[in-house]
């Protein structure tokens, strides 16, 4: 019998592959730049008004309810970079292109004020204090108790912000009266444009009580509202519990002061107003009206008043590019609120 011998070869250990490896050392640095790219390249600076949220307008008030009454505001955002911009188009997608621009705000005063050399008055409400809620606040009380009938009873005070070398002690102080009777806008505008000496009497920061006789002519005095029965406007509002930021809040506030002062309560449902108000109750236009349609239509409200004009055209074409069924009311002054509910239930 033959036998077989066997030969044994050496083993040769069989090569790992280092292809997957690489494979994911090439994903990941793809995945730096393109990040890279989309953080560190800079694209030309767009500036979005964007929706923010409903905010209960009766939180203005002392013991607040829930009386389906809103006021949408928004936020601004920018983007100036790839990931920012493409974050922002993700979450509204075509509709972004609607919030690209800044909206042009209107606007306008209760009162014309002249800035005709020498001398002008400036009338200082919510337009030039936009983040002040008590310059919201007041002339929505005082337009909101006038439609309820039970005026406010309001003056202005006049400060003095600029003045000329010789009157350099004239700067902040209030005037109390001139020529021994209180002062009026008609006034001290009369006076900022003559060369003739009057009798001031004067508050200073301090409270001091000073009298002087001066001609004012070329000075700018600024005028605000000031409200003499505050007790009545301390009763009624609460500025800490106040989530309203702008002007755009002046209508809600000044609707929720004449149903408190009539003694009644939204029967109603839910709904949105947004606009700026003139104590005169006339309505005056806001901006970002698409971002805040936008809102109301993605929160279901049913209805939404805003003012009239450029802000109603730019709610409706928001409206109709979300195929929405909302109703927009446009809205010139305050009655305006009261007659369409009066309408919508006749």
């Amino acid at each position: 019998m033959s036998s077989i011998t066997h030969t044994k070869f050496p083993h040769t250990p069989r090569r790992r592959s280092f292809l997957p490896f690489r494979i994911l050392l090439y994903f990941v640095a793809f995945t730096m730049v393109i990040i890279s790219i989309l953080i560190f390249v800079p694209i030309k600076e767009r500036t979005y008004m964007l929706p923010s949220n409903l905010a209960p307008s009766q939180e203005l008030f002392r013991n607040p309810i829930d009386n389906g009454i809103y006021i949408p505001s928004v936020i601004e955002e920018k983007a100036d970079n790839f990931l920012e911009y493409f974050f922002l188009k993700a979450k509204y997608g075509e509709l972004l292109s609607e919030f690209e621009e800044l909206d042009d705000q209107v606007l306008s005063t209760a009162f014309t004020t002249t800035k005709d050399n020498p001398g002008h008055v400036e009338i200082v409400d919510n337009n030039l204090m936009t983040d002040s809620l008590l310059y919201v606040a007041l002339p929505a009380y005082i337009a909101g108790s006038y439609a309820a009938g039970l005026p406010a009873d309001f003056s202005y005070a006049f400060e003095f912000t600029s003045t000329t070398l010789e009157l350099e002690d004239l700067l902040g102080t209030t005037i109390i009266t001139i020529d021994s009777a209180p002062p009026t806008i008609e006034k001290v505008n009369e006076l900022v444009r003559s060369k003739t000496p009057h009798e001031f009497e004067l508050r200073t920061y301090k409270g001091n009580i000073v009298n002087k006789t001066a001609s004012i002519y070329g000075i700018t005095v600024s005028a605000h509202y000031t409200i003499n029965d505050l007790w009545r406007f301390n009763e009624m509002m609460l500025f800490e519990l106040g989530n309203v930021s702008g002007d755009s809040g002046g209508v809600a506030t000044a609707y929720n002061v004449f149903l408190k002062m009539q003694g009644l309560g939204n029967k109603n449902g839910k709904f949105v107003i947004t606009g700026a108000i003139n104590i005169d109750g006339t309505i005056r236009s806001v901006g970002s009206i698409k971002a805040k349609t936008y809102l109301a239509v993605k929160k279901s409200m049913p209805v939404m008043f805003v003012p009239d004009g450029v802000n109603y055209t730019e709610a409706i074409n928001m409206k109709e590019s979300m195929n929405s069924d909302i109703k927009i009311v446009p809205i010139k002054n305050l009655d305006d609120i009261e007659r369409y509910w009066n309408n919508r239930k006749g």
